[in-house]
């Protein structure tokens, strides 16, 4: 960005000093935001391989508070899954054969939450 010159009879003028110099006007940097939302989550089958695998997702359900600070956002992030967990605590858990469904996690961004994740179906190497 370019300076602004010094304005006639500014400090320093008449003293033998400078006054050629040009004051830097910096853009004011922009806070980053981090989103906290909530996802469904689930284990889906990821393939036959070594006896069969499995992976953890996540559908996003919505969006909950905007944090402009990282240790706020990820304070509130442990706080709404300990009470998650409290709440779902006669729920079984995604890796039980009887899960079918209703569990919920916290998770902060910064940036857009994704829609789903993980972005694409993981693959056994």
């Amino acid at each position: 960005m370019k300076g602004l010159p010094c304005r006639p009879g500014a400090e320093g003028e008449g003293r033998g000093e400078r006054t050629d110099w040009t004051v830097r006007i910096e853009p004011k940097a922009r806070p980053m935001r981090s989103i906290l939302a909530f996802y469904e989550i689930d284990r889906e089958y990821g393939g036959p391989e070594e006896g069969g695998w499995w992976y953890d997702s996540g559908t996003f359900v919505r969006a909950i508070a905007l944090h402009f600070d990282d240790a706020t956002a990820l304070r509130t992030q442990r706080r709404a899954n300990r009470l998650l967990e409290r709440l779902q605590r006669n729920r079984p858990d995604v890796s039980s054969v009887l899960y079918a469904g209703g569990r919920y996690r916290a998770y902060t961004f910064t940036g857009l939450p994704p829609e789903r994740f993980p972005a694409r179906r993981p693959r056994y190497d």
